[in-house]
């Protein structure tokens, strides 16, 4: 069992849309084998609280490698945001989305956007 939250934030321009979610670390892979990440780039991204995973397809299209830093403009969690690119994952199966950034739950809840304990339906403004 998982959890994951949609972020709904901006990079660049509102035209380049892509799935954002913020994700349980503890339980994402055991739940989605499909989608494959190095064991050093997850360790990385698990130690860093500002540490994103892109999807393969995603990280083509805007040109990103690990290392590289991400700003996102909250919609919905007002703001701006940063994310470090600590790794990018590929699908075992030609089906499989590749299009998605995935960050820590914890870096949204106590990122300043979301009261601590609060749910992701819930705005503390």
């Amino acid at each position: 069992m998982t959890f994951q939250n949609w972020f709904g934030g901006v990079y660049q321009d509102e035209k380049n849309f892509f799935p954002q979610f913020a994700i349980d670390i503890d339980n994402q892979r055991a739940m989605y084998p499909e989608f494959v990440v190095a064991e050093d780039q997850w360790k990385a991204f698990v130690a860093d609280r500002q540490g994103t995973i892109v999807g393969k397809s995603l990280a083509d299209r805007f040109g990103w490698k690990v290392g590289d830093r991400i700003p996102i403009k909250g919609t919905i969690y007002t703001g701006q945001w940063e994310f470090n690119v600590r790794g990018i994952y590929n699908g075992t199966r030609a089906q499989d989305d590749t299009t998605q950034f995935w960050f820590h739950w914890d870096f949204l809840e106590s990122g300043g956007r979301l009261g601590k304990g609060m749910s992701a339906g819930t705005s503390s403004a």
